[in-house]
């Protein structure tokens, strides 16, 4: 950093957070309210997109991050697919977005925090 500049003070860009947080919310109503397919088509590419800016992130793990968006994808295509009949469309949100992940759940957990000294 040149020497004429000095550097964000803690306190700004901590007050930022709360505000980018807020807009987000707010596009996140107004996209469920105004146009729910568009923020179903979002939606999936968002959460790996994410997921993917973390640092240092393996190629191990972004192929991790593709199979969530994968999974994500198949839950909420088919979400709006069954989006008519609401018995099977609550039987698949409920067995494909919760059910389904439930067994890999303590195995990730594993995985994640047994590489830590």
């Amino acid at each position: 950093m040149p020497a004429d500049q000095t550097p964000p003070r803690a306190e700004e860009s901590t007050l930022l957070m709360p505000v980018v947080a807020a807009g987000l919310a707010l596009a996140y109503l107004g996209l469920a309210l105004g146009a729910p397919a568009v923020l179903l088509a979002l939606v999936v590419p968002a959460v790996p997109a994410t997921c993917a800016l973390a640092p240092g992130l393996s190629a191990r793990r972004r192929r991790l991050v593709l199979g969530i968006a994968v999974w994500l994808g198949a839950g909420l295509a088919g979400a709006w697919w069954l989006r008519g009949e609401v018995t099977a469309g609550l039987l698949w949100v409920l067995g494909v977005l919760f059910l389904l992940p439930l067994p890999a759940l303590p195995w990730l957990y594993a995985r994640t925090f047994g590489e830590r000294p």
